[in-house]
């Protein structure tokens, strides 16, 4: 009965996210990161350039339809989902199948989750590349013979980077691990951990052409948003009004 319980609540859960790809018009910035892959380049203003290159490649080869528009999400999801099985049998065992069906459960009623991987914005393609590095990169501290795992990670790190900047934290979160637990301290003297960082640099050389061909525009752009935000502009007590 336990098992049985997440399944039931799953299967509805599933038919209206699938309900939600075939049938919700897209909203504005839906539109607005289709029409960035109608207009391939480098990258673009107001955000690195992989998610508008996978909708120029789907609209190219299926045409357009809100299908046509979302099935990236439902591939994304597809593979978020498999991983979030192989981690659950690394950890579980014998429980896998349950554990995983209670992350799942916990996945599809997360409202953020629901948000972020269902319409079509780069956040969808972060989390995936993301939650990739950091399976990769707990391989490579917990395994003695991690140069492939490194290698990985780095290759992840740098698609992230390419879906939205924010991935630069994953990044900065992978080498404070390092310097912050005495074990994995070890990876400095390693070769590869440099190699993997200069891979996934040279994942991110669109987003530097497209910056070096505008005067550095979208950097700056990121940069003065953050460090000219008005104090007041962060709404501490919006948590409170989303529990009300």
């Amino acid at each position: 009965m336990k098992s049985a319980f997440p399944i039931a609540i799953l299967l509805p859960l599933i038919a209206l996210r699938l309900g939600f790809w075939g049938a919700a018009f897209p909203n504005p910035d839906e539109a607005y990161y289709w029409l960035w892959g109608q207009h391939l380049d480098w990258s673009y203003f107001d955000h690195p350039p992989l998610p508008a290159w996978i909708q120029g490649l789907f609209a190219a080869g299926l045409g357009r339809s809100n299908w046509v528009l979302r099935l990236p999400n439902l591939i994304s999801t597809g593979l978020l989902l498999a991983l979030y099985g192989r981690i659950c049998q690394q950890l579980y065992g014998a429980r896998a199948q349950e554990s995983w069906g209670v992350a799942l459960w916990l996945l599809f009623t997360s409202p953020l989750f629901f948000l972020f991987l269902a319409i079509a914005w780069p956040d969808h393609w972060l989390i995936l590349f993301g939650t990739t590095a950091g399976y990769c990169w707990v391989q490579a501290l917990s395994k003695a013979n991690a140069t492939r795992w490194l290698y990985a990670t780095g290759l992840c790190l740098g698609l992230a980077a390419l879906c939205k900047y924010l991935a630069v934290f994953l990044a900065l979160g992978c080498l404070g691990a390092i310097a912050a637990y005495r074990p994995w301290r070890r990876l400095w003297r390693n070769p590869h951990l440099y190699g993997a960082g200069l891979l996934g640099a040279a994942v991110t050389t669109p987003i530097w052409v497209w910056n070096a061909q505008h005067d550095w525009a979208s950097l700056q752009f990121y940069l003065g948003r953050s460090v000219q935000a008005e104090p007041s502009s962060i709404q501490w007590l919006g948590p409170l009004f989303f529990c009300c």
